[in-house]
C-alpha cells in the first residue's frame, strides 16, 4: 500500500473519531434533562388520606373518597366481618382497610397491604378499574356513598 493512500485513511479515521467525540448527546439518544425542566418526585407514604386518594385516582378521587368513605369509614384498620361463607377460606370473608378489600373476593392482596394507606388505595384504583368500576363495593351499589360526595 503507498504512503498517500495509507496517510488518506488514517486520516479518515482520525476525522471519524473526532467527530464522535464532539457529537451533541441528544444526537445519540440521551435525554436533554434541561429541556424536560423539573421533576417533582412525591414520597406517597407521608401523605394523608385523601392526598393519597387524590394523587392516586386524580380527577376521580371525589368518587373514590366517596366510596372509601361509605366502606371503612376513613379507618385504615377497619375490619368487617361478613355473614357469607366464603368456600376458598371455609369461614366468613372479612372486609379490611380504608376500601374494606375482601379477603375471599381477593386473595391476592395480603393482609398487610390491606392495612396499610397507600398499598390499600394502590389495590382499591386496581380492582376499581382504575376508578371507573366501583360494583364490588357495597358502600357504592347501595348508593350510600353519595352522602360522602361534594354537593356542586
Amino acid at each position: 500500500m503507498n504512503k498517500l493512500l495509507k496517510y488518506s485513511i488514517i486520516s479518515l479515521l482520525v476525522s471519524i473519531i473526532l467527530y464522535a467525540l464532539i457529537i451533541p448527546p441528544k444526537a445519540l439518544g440521551e435525554v436533554n434533562l434541561e429541556v424536560l425542566g423539573p421533576v417533582e418526585v412525591v414520597n406517597t407514604s407521608t401523605l394523608s388520606v385523601e392526598e393519597q386518594i387524590k394523587y392516586t385516582f386524580g380527577d376521580k378521587w371525589e368518587l373514590a373518597y366517596a366510596v372509601m368513605m361509605s366502606e371503612g369509614g376513613g379507618d385504615p384498620k377497619a375490619k368487617n366481618y361478613n355473614t357469607d361463607f366464603c368456600e376458598r377460606l371455609g369461614r366468613s370473608s372479612v372486609d379490611v382497610g380504608l376500601f374494606q378489600i375482601n379477603d375471599c373476593w381477593h386473595p391476592e392482596v395480603s393482609e398487610e397491604c390491606k392495612l396499610d394507606i397507600q398499598c390499600n388505595v394502590k389495590e382499591a384504583y386496581r380492582i376499581s378499574k382504575g376508578g371507573t368500576d366501583w360494583d364490588q363495593w357495597y358502600g357504592y351499589t347501595d348508593g350510600h356513598y353519595l352522602k360522602h360526595l361534594p354537593i356542586n
